[in-house]
């Protein structure tokens, strides 16, 4: 991507803070980490592809990162666990892959959660019942063992869609059937 492109889109990503549906392809750029007030990073339904870049660690005042329906292969990283400020983590429609990490727990600002269709693997992690806030958990397609997982606060929960049984231990969750 030539220089003045970059600039374009860290200006628009500034702006109005979507790039929802734009075609826009290749990779997430590095350099996206020189944006260190960003708060919200919507880049869904997009053309990209290539790893999750771990400059994205950077952007500690991002609430909401919406990667939904592109092309994007990899895990997702351990430095992730610094976006503690993240309200909306949604991946869905990725080939993403590996283990949804016990660090998870540490996203305690958390509301949505949408983890369906990549290529991830469970169990969910004991530590999500530390995500006090969640109202939105949407997972599915996830392979590994079967978890003795407990989801919390589902008297608040809106959407809640958990599309393996085996995915979740229902008698430690009192309401769901």
């Amino acid at each position: 991507m030539d220089q003045s492109l970059l600039v374009l889109v860290i200006f628009v990503v500034q702006i109005c803070n979507s790039l929802f549906g734009n075609r826009i392809s290749g990779s997430i750029l590095d350099e996206i980490n020189a944006i260190s007030t960003l708060e919200e990073l919507v880049l869904e339904s997009n053309q990209l592809e290539g790893n999750l870049p771990s400059s994205l660690e950077k952007l500690t005042n991002l609430r909401r990162l919406s990667l939904f329906a592109n092309n994007l292969i990899g895990t997702i990283l351990e430095s992730f666990h610094n976006l503690k400020n993240l309200k909306e983590f949604t991946i869905d429609e990725n080939d993403l892959s590996g283990k949804i990490t016990d660090w998870i727990g540490n996203w305690t600002q958390l509301e949505r959660l949408y983890l369906q269709g990549t290529s991830m693997e469970g169990p969910i992690p004991s530590t999500i019942s530390q995500l006090k806030n969640l109202s939105e958990l949407l997972i599915s397609d996830l392979s590994g063992p079967t978890p003795t997982t407990q989801i919390p606060n589902l008297e608040d929960m809106k959407m809640l869609k958990i599309f393996d049984e085996k995915l979740l231990d229902y008698g430690s969750n009192p309401g769901i059937h």
